[in-house]
């Protein structure tokens, strides 16, 4: 089995990642152009498999594990996704990590592994195989596995949408609601205001009385045996720890900021400059509209971001076809 060097850069798209920090979980979608790997007159069959690994970054050296663990992984039929293009030639994924710690750096290894198709006559006697290989048998010799890592991924404690964060794994490995949810979401029970807010304890406002007993009780020691030298001491424990119960305390909501809810879905992908395929890494996405909802076939899936920037959990979801009566929100975005 040989092991193929990554030869081209458009070969994988950006991982996209959904971070559920009440679960401490995460959900990955990805997508590969398999024509990148034709290799020396071998075009891809098809795939043989699909592996994804997780290495963890150790602190504080940042290495990584060399004990990596397999994150669950699923292929999605372009056919299932609601694209313009016609994305034939590209392979998609979904992935669900299960065990995510808040605060460390993740790297993410894909290993694909193809069947090659036969090399064409044109190009046969400019390529020798190995002498393993041919002993190795035609089986052995046409599987050929190629392996990339993602960039380097940071999970932290972000703008949680209640809307979003509670809905179920449905599409693959991926959260996913119904095209009639969203549109409600909208129209009734979604204000369409993202909020990042921040909760404070402070100290509610102390009686001098009390703080005549506080000065009295930090003072008073056993210092008596000392001489007469004086000394800093202290609490002597007399009145215990009553003080700093959670009654003594108010918490405080801030709202640092509040914006207006933008969503886009991933309507496309751009052909390549060097053929008439499909580039993984060239993404198309529009604004997510009702019109868009609702005409959103019964069979199809969408890929569905919030736009908004800063640190949102939840950022990623796929909607699923519309059935129903459509709901009077024409003209709004989502």
């Amino acid at each position: 089995m040989k092991e193929l060097s990554r030869l081209r850069e458009t070969a994988y798209s950006k991982l996209h990642h959904s971070y559920d920090q009440k679960n401490k979980e995460a959900f990955l979608f990805f997508a590969v152009d398999p024509t990148a790997f034709n290799y020396q007159g071998y075009n891809v069959a098809s795939l043989f498999s699909a592996k994804m690994l997780k290495y963890a970054r150790d602190i504080p050296f940042g290495t990584r594990n060399s004990t990596p663990t397999e994150v669950e992984l699923a292929p999605v039929s372009f056919g299932k996704l609601g694209l313009a293009s016609e994305a034939s030639n590209l392979l998609f994924f979904t992935g669900r990590d299960s065990s995510i710690q808040e605060g460390i750096k993740y790297d993410y290894k894909i290993i694909l592994t193809f069947i090659m198709a036969d090399i064409e006559d044109a190009v046969k006697s400019d390529y020798e195989k190995p002498k393993l290989a041919r002993n190795a048998g035609s089986f052995s010799s046409n599987i050929h596995r190629v392996s990339h890592f993602m960039p380097t991924v940071k999970y932290e404690k972000g703008i949680a949408i209640p809307e979003f964060s509670s809905l179920e794994v449905k599409f693959g490995n991926f959260k996913a609601t119904t095209a009639t949810n969203v549109l409600r979401y909208i129209s009734s029970a979604f204000d369409n205001f993202l909020l990042d807010k921040k909760t404070e304890m402070h100290l509610k406002h102390t009686k001098f009385k009390r703080v005549a007993e506080f000065k009295k009780q930090k003072y008073d020691s056993a210092t008596a045996d000392l001489g007469g030298l004086k000394s800093t001491a202290t609490t002597s424990g007399k009145r215990g720890q009553g003080e700093y119960s959670a009654n003594n305390y108010v918490k405080v909501h801030t709202v640092k900021s509040k914006q207006l809810l933008k969503l886009e879905y991933l309507h496309s992908y751009g052909e390549t400059l060097v053929d008439s395929y499909l580039s993984a890494i060239s993404e198309k996405w529009h604004m997510l509209t009702t019109e868009v909802v609702n005409n959103i076939d019964g069979d199809k899936n969408i890929l569905v971001r919030v736009k908004n920037p800063g640190n949102i959990s939840d950022r990623y979801f796929f909607v699923s076809g519309y059935s129903g009566e459509s709901v009077e929100t024409e003209g709004v975005v989502l």
